[in-house]
C-alpha cells in the first residue's frame, strides 16, 4: 500500500524471498536516458574490436586478434546509474537471473555472464578479481553445515563475505539515512540462512554477533560524495550507533584477518545491542577491555587529504597512567574530527598480524554515576600501532600470548565495563 509505513516495513524485509524466487529479473540500467527498456544504442559498442597484426618470427603471417576488457561486464554494471542506488544492490545480488538493458543487453546469473558483444560468455582466466559476481554466487550457494566446516572456518567465511557485501553496498547512494540497513535487509536474511544464524539475536546494527570483535574494526575509505550533505551524515549518526559502519557515509571496509588473532575485548552482555536490527536511535554496546587514556595527542584531519587513504596520519601520544610515550596511526570516521586530550581513549581490539595492534578511538560521551552503570563513550575512528609498547601499557596477564584463554578471561573480569553509543 502506498505511503503505508507498516506495510512498507513488512514488504522491505521480504525482498530476499521476492528476488530469489523470481524466474527472471529485467533491469533498466540507463533509466535516466529512457523511461522504458528501449534505448538508442551505438552498434559500434556491440561489434567486436578486431585488429590485424603479424605474428613474430620464425613464421611471419598476418592474423586477426580480438581485443576486449577482461572486466567487460562488471565495469558496465558497476558504472550504470541503476546500480549506484542503494535499494537496487540487493536486487542484483539476490536475483537468480537478470537481463540488464543498457547500451547492449547483458545476461547475469551465478553460472554464466554474457553480452551481445560476447554471447558465449565474458569469463576470462585473467579476471581474478573477487567482485560482485563471486559474492552473488556465494550468497546463492547451499547453507553451510557444522559437519563440513569447523567453527573458525565458518567465522572466517562469514567475515569475508560480509566484508565484501558492506564494501560494495556502502559505495551506493540513498536518499533517506534511515534506509541504510533496511535496504540491505534481504541480503542479511540470506546470509543468516546460509550460516544458520538468527536475524533477531545475531544481527546487530549491520554486523554479526558471532564475529562482532572482528567487525568492530572498520574504516571509512572515502566519503563517496555523500559527506557534502551534512544533513545526510547527521541523519546516519543520529539513527545508528557510532560503533556500527552504518553511522558513517561513504565506502567502508573491514580489517581482514589472514592469520590467527588475539583479542583484547569481550562482549559483556549476550545481547550487547539493545535494539532491533534496524532500530532507530543510538544504542549501547557494553563490553570489557583495557582503555588507554591519551595525553598530548592533538590533531585535525581535514588537512591530511589523500594520506588518509593509506593508514592514516601518525600521532605521538602519552599514556595518562604510566606516562609512557608511543606512536599511533589514526583513521577518523569523519574528516572534520578534532582530537583534544584528555578525553581521547584508545581501546585495543585485536592483534591480527605479528606486533600490530588495531582498535577503536573513543571520546567520552558521559560519566558513570555511582551505581548507574558503565562509563559511556562514542567511537570517532580506528587506530593501528606497533604492538610492543602498547601491549606493555595494557598490563596483560602472564601467559596470555601462549593462548591461555582462562587467564585472559580472568583478567577481563577485573576491568570495569564500558558502553559505546
Amino acid at each position: 500500500m502506498q505511503d503505508h509505513k507498516e506495510d512498507w516495513t513488512t514488504q522491505a524485509a521480504l525482498m530476499d524471498k521476492i528476488y530469489s524466487r523470481g524466474l527472471l529479473n529485467l533491469a533498466a540500467m540507463e533509466a535516466e536516458r529512457s523511461p522504458g527498456l528501449e534505448l538508442a544504442r551505438n552498434p559500434l559498442r556491440v561489434a567486436p574490436c578486431l585488429l590485424a597484426a603479424s605474428e613474430p618470427e620464425p613464421v611471419a603471417r598476418m592474423k586477426d586478434w580480438l581485443c576486449f576488457r577482461t572486466d567487460h561486464l562488471g565495469t558496465a554494471l558497476n558504472r550504470a546509474p541503476l546500480y549506484k542506488r542503494g535499494w537496487t544492490f540487493q536486487e542484483r545480488l539476490l536475483s537468480r537471473r537478470t537481463v540488464h538493458f543498457g547500451d547492449q543487453l547483458l545476461w547475469e546469473c551465478t553460472a554464466f555472464h554474457a553480452s551481445e558483444a560476447f554471447p558465449l560468455g565474458t569469463e576470462h582466466p585473467e579476471n581474478t578479481e573477487r567482485g560482485i559476481p563471486q559474492v552473488k554466487a556465494m550468497l546463492q550457494s547451499q547453507p553451510v553445515t557444522n559437519t563440513t566446516h569447523n567453527v573458525k572456518e565458518l567465522r572466517s567465511q562469514l567475515h569475508r563475505l560480509w566484508s565484501d557485501i558492506v564494501r560494495y553496498y556502502s559505495q551506493t547512494e540513498l536518499t533517506q539515512p534511515s534506509d541504510r540497513l533496511m535496504a540491505l535487509r534481504g541480503i542479511a536474511n540470506t546470509v543468516a540462512r546460509r550460516f544458520r544464524l538468527s536475524i533477531a539475536t545475531d544481527y546487530l546494527a549491520g554486523m554479526w554477533k558471532p564475529i562482532l570483535a572482528e567487525q568492530l574494526v572498520w574504516a571509512v575509505e572515502s566519503d563517496g560524495g555523500t559527506s557534502a550533505s551534512g544533513e545526510y551524515a547527521r541523519g546516519l549518526a543520529s539513527h545508528f550507533p557510532s560503533w556500527s559502519w552504518a553511522s558513517c557515509p561513504g565506502e567502508v571496509s573491514f580489517l581482514t584477518f589472514k592469520a590467527p588473532s588475539r583479542w583484547f575485548v569481550r562482549l559483556d552482555h549476550p545481547r550487547g545491542y539493545e535494539g532491533g536490527a534496524e532500530s532507530a536511535g543510538p544504542a549501547s554496546l557494553v563490553l570489557r577491555g583495557r582503555l588507554v587514556q591519551c595525553e598530548a595527542l592533538k590533531g585535525s584531519f581535514a588537512s591530511y587529504g589523500d594520506d588518509l587513504a593509506e593508514r592514516g596520519p601518525s600521532f605521538d601520544t602519552t599514556d595518562a597512567v604510566s606516562r609512557a610515550k608511543f606512536t599511533v596511526r589514526i583513521r577518523p570516521d569523519r574528516l572534520d574530527l578534532c582530537l583534544e586530550p584528555p578525553e581521547v581513549y584508545l581501546l585495543p581490539v585485536s592483534e591480527p598480524y605479528l606486533c600490530t595492534v588495531y582498535g577503536l578511538v573513543l571520546i567520552r560521551a558521559g560519566s558513570a554515576r555511582e551505581g548507574a552503570g558503565p562509563a559511556v563513550f562514542r567511537r570517532v575512528g580506528v587506530f593501528g600501532c606497533h604492538g610492543y609498547n602498547l601491549k606493555e601499557l595494557l598490563m596483560l596477564p602472564a601467559g596470555w600470548e601462549s593462548g591461555l584463554a582462562h587467564e585472559w578471561e580472568v583478567f577481563l573480569d577485573t576491568l570495569p565495563p564500558i558502553a559505546i553509543l
